[in-house]
Formats: structure tokens, sequence, C-alpha cells
């Protein structure tokens, strides 16, 4: 019986409660200690404000802790009723709810408030705008990173004059941060913490190329586990301790052929943002039929963010450049190439209802993945943090239907 099965649990993540608690913990003392916090979104270039002794703080983040905890209802409903549209991203709103209704609704005790807010338009400028809010009701500074788009593929080179535009911004966000806190970047603390971040993320692909085996040694929803501190703690060496640790042991499961799950019939690709409020009920709904999501571009784009310590602004640049506007560009092909290399069995498309950044153009996108690999597809509707847009047993029945489909 589907019930009796259970999955052997993967030792390391056990670590993150620890090194989450310690970070939430230094951003509330961060003001007594006389630490700046600078709110910016999971693109940003969180390196820079580590180097400056800056402690990065994630309203991203806070929102996925929220949904995750199941208060997405009503932080969501509370920012509607402030007049914030309900068809916004699911995160804008359960963040700004928070806000009006107070620490008592968050599972975190709520984030502090910020000294300064850096937005970097790689992701979308619906965080942008819900950034511009936060600082218009904190009165702080607010600096704009625009990563401008090129259409181009993975395989051009971005113009040397865009490269030049975006080094030009980092440089003046530097002195922005210069002028905030009132001392000067070092020089060797950058070169350190780039090194440490090139680190991590060199280790956080390698974690995610272990599914690769099969049975994987883990889930894709180990992987949202697993990449808290590559997002908020990313040039620390905690995180690299972590990963190291983490990455031995997923190695020692693949040689012993331990699963993510106990019994993996199929292998998918799972494309988007993942549904944080209703996490527990998809995978079990998952987890059940013998299915296993191993493969994700949401999970990876933190591995794709290191830069040379020795150019910092231009590594950042050609980053920023190269790996995400084709990621959306280039998607078909990109999850095409991803089914080859993991050798899964199909693919299913998030058409997230309050993220049209990842939503546009599936439908086109799932006709040509099948079109390349030969491999059927599934797009479900819903979205990655408002429960009143996941519907369980519909997602059951796509669900059964599809991997019947596979079988």
């Amino acid at each position: 019986m589907a019930e009796e099965k259970k999955a052997e649990r993967i030792q390391a993540l056990k670590d993150l409660k620890q090194i989450n608690f310690f970070y939430h913990i230094g951003l509330h003392q961060a003001k007594e200690k006389g630490k700046k916090v600078c709110y910016m979104n999971a693109l940003a270039p969180t390196e820079l404000a580590y180097a400056m002794d800056i402690l990065p703080a994630y309203p991203e983040n806070h929102a996925v802790a929220i949904q995750a905890k199941h208060k997405a209802l009503e932080t969501a409903e509370a920012a509607e009723a402030h007049g914030y549209a309900p068809d916004i991203c699911s995160y804008a709103r359960c963040d700004l709810g928070y806000r009006h209704l107070g620490k008592e609704s968050s599972p975190i005790g709520g984030l502090p408030e910020p000294d300064m807010i850096l937005f970097c338009s790689v992701q979308c400028w619906t965080i942008g705008k819900w950034f511009e809010e936060l600082a218009r009701r904190y009165n702080v500074p607010f600096f704009a990173l625009d990563i401008p788009s090129q259409g181009r593929g993975f395989a051009s080179e971005p113009d040397p004059y865009v490269i030049a535009y975006i080094v030009d911004q980092l440089k003046e966000c530097v002195r922005w941060m210069e002028d905030i806190t009132g001392r000067k970047m070092d020089p060797q603390k950058l070169k350190d913490t780039m090194n440490l971040s090139r680190e991590a993320c060199k280790i956080w692909w390698m974690i995610l190329e272990t599914a690769i085996a099969k049975p994987a040694p883990l889930t894709l929803f180990d992987q949202y586990m697993a990449m808290a501190p590559i997002v908020d703690q990313r040039g620390t060496q905690v995180t690299v301790d972590f990963y190291k640790k983490l990455g031995m042991e997923l190695n020692e499961r693949v040689a012993k052929k331990i699963g993510g799950i106990p019994d993996e019939k199929y292998r998918l690709y799972w494309d988007g943002l993942p549904l944080w409020q209703s996490i527990a009920d998809f995978y079990m709904i998952l987890f059940e039929r013998g299915a296993n999501l191993v493969a994700n571009n949401y999970t990876r784009a933190w591995a794709q963010l290191s830069s040379d310590p020795d150019n910092v602004f231009e590594g950042y640049a050609v980053n920023y450049l190269k790996n995400y506007d084709p990621m959306i560009r280039d998607r078909a092909w990109d999850i095409a190439e991803t089914i080859r290399r993991y050798d899964l069995d199909g693919f299913i498309l998030h058409s997230d209802h309050s993220c049209r950044f990842l939503s546009i153009g599936l439908a086109d996108t799932a006709n040509e993945v099948t079109r390349i690999t030969g491999k059927p597809g599934l797009l479900l509707d819903t979205d990655h943090g408002d429960p009143r847009l996941y519907q369980s047993e519909q997602i059951k029945s796509r669900i059964d239907a599809y991997l019947e489909m596979l079988s």
C-alpha cells in the first residue's frame, strides 16, 4: 500500500533548522549591532551586501514562509482589502498583507524594517513595483539595477555595450552602499565573498546533478528545502559547509541506490515556481503514484550566479545576460535538453495564475518540447501561493490521466 511506503530522509537537511534560525535572528538583531538591513530580491547581487557587512533580507522568502505555513489566505486578503489587485503576484500580496496585519501574521516574526532596498530587474518588474511601495512605506533609499533583455539565446554572446551598462550600474550600486553605510568597500573582502559564492554555486550545481542517477537520491521538494542558504546566505562559509555535507550524503545515497522516493516509477521535469501553499498535498499526490520531480529551472537558477572573483562586475553582467533572459526565450530547448540529460519520462508546466513572467506561451512551449523529445507534457493551471487557486482533486485527476498516458 502507498501509505506504508516511507522515504529515507536526507539527514543533512536537518541542519537547515539551525541555519535558518540564526540567519533570521541575525536580521532581527542587526539594528542593535549597528548593521544595516537591505531588502533585495532573490537574484540581486547578494554578495555585494555581505562584502559591505550589510545584511540582506528577502521579502520573497518571507512570502514563501507565509505561504508554506498556510497564512497566505489571510495575508493576501488583507492586501486586497487595501486596494492591491487580486491578480498580482501572490508573493507580493502575502508580504504586503502582512505589513498591514502585523507580526502575528508572519510565522517567522516578520522582517525587520529596512535601511535600504535593492531591486534587480533580471526577474520581473512586479517585484520592482512591490519594492517601490516598500521604499515609500519605510521612507528608505531605493536602487534599481536594470538588466536589459537582448532577445538572445544561450549560444549568443551579449553585446559589449550592454555589459558596460550593467557594470556601470553595479559600480554605482557599490557607491550607493558606501554612502549609506559611511564606509568603503574592502576589495579583499569582496574577493573573499565572491570566492565563497562561487564555491557554493558549484557545489549546489553538483547537488542538483546527482538527480541524474536512477533512482534520483533526492526529490525536487528536497531541493526546495535545501535552496534557502544559496538564496539568502550566498557568499558565506556556512552555506559552503552545508552544501559540502549535503553533497557527500547524496553521493553516498547514489552509491547505495537510495531514492528520494522509495519507488521511483516516473521521472518528471517541473517548470516554474513551487506550489508553496499546497506543497505537502502536491508532494503526496506524486509520492503515492511513484512520480518523482527530479529537475527544474527554478532551483537551478542559483547555481548560475557565481561570478569571477577577479572580475566581479563584468562576471555579474555576463551571468545575468546569458543565463536568465535565454532561460525564458529558449525555454523549450532548455526543457528538452534537461529531459535528455536526466532521462525523464515527461514534463509538467505550471501555468501560474499570478506569475505572468513564467507563464507566457506555455502551450506553445509544451508543443515544442514534445516535438523535440517525443515526450508528452502536462499543463497544470494553479498558483504558487494563493490557496483559492489550488484544486487538489482536480490536480489528482489530471496527474492520474497523465501518468496513465505515460504508462
